[in-house]
């Protein structure tokens, strides 16, 4: 599209302010907030949805068999019915959680203080992974369970081969807030000061 339009429900759902927005199909998508706000698009209208919690929630992930939330204080959030009723799971930390990913069974979350955690078991339990930094990490691009990226504040990047991450040399100091792929030889991070970098 060349244009953008503002939603004919914007203000009228939620006035929270909306950090992530995931659009999964034509009739479903989930977007999150502050407040612990969570709406659902069913492809024909936007509905707040409870979420049981008051932190402020900022990303959202669609899989196919389960969607998962995170946000302040080590908040994750895991639905199984496609957005429509949510379950907070223990995630053992406070930090704030700034994204999350998931890989068939397994799934990832990290955030501030170089935290990463790790489930195996479609997010119903969590452990921590060692990052080897300190960073905060914002975002998360998982290829498969045995390869993914991960970026943060000050240019960290963080690779996954399985089994450790290890950081890797970067491009730049700039914070890197985003990271996302259509395949393999094409994948995009973005972040402070118009910062965009291919990953070669």
């Amino acid at each position: 599209t060349d244009t953008w339009a503002l939603d004919s429900q914007s203000g009228d759902i939620t006035t929270a302010n909306l950090f992530s927005v995931f659009y999964a199909s034509s009739s479903l998508a989930l977007s999150v907030g502050t407040g612990g706000v969570i709406i659902k698009f069913d492809g024909s209208s936007w509905a707040t949805k409870s979420s049981g919690v008051s932190s402020h929630l900022l990303h959202v992930f669609i899989s196919s068999n389960y969607s998962l939330a995170v946000g302040y204080n080590g908040v994750i959030l895991k639905s199984t019915d496609n957005g429509e009723t949510w379950v907070k799971k223990k995630s053992g930390v406070t930090n704030d959680l700034w994204a999350c990913f998931i890989s068939g069974d397994e799934a990832w979350a990290i955030g501030t203080s170089g935290i990463i955690l790790h489930s195996t078991d479609s997010g119903e339990t969590w452990n921590v992974q060692p990052s080897g930094v300190s960073t905060t990490l914002n975002g998360i691009f998982m290829f498969s369970t045995n390869f993914g990226i991960i970026v943060g504040d000050y240019g960290v990047v963080l690779s996954y081969d399985g089994s450790s991450w290890v950081q890797e040399e970067s491009a730049t100091p700039n914070w890197l807030f985003g990271i996302w792929s259509v395949a393999t030889d094409f994948t995009i991070t973005v972040g402070y000061a118009g910062s965009i970098y291919e990953l070669k």
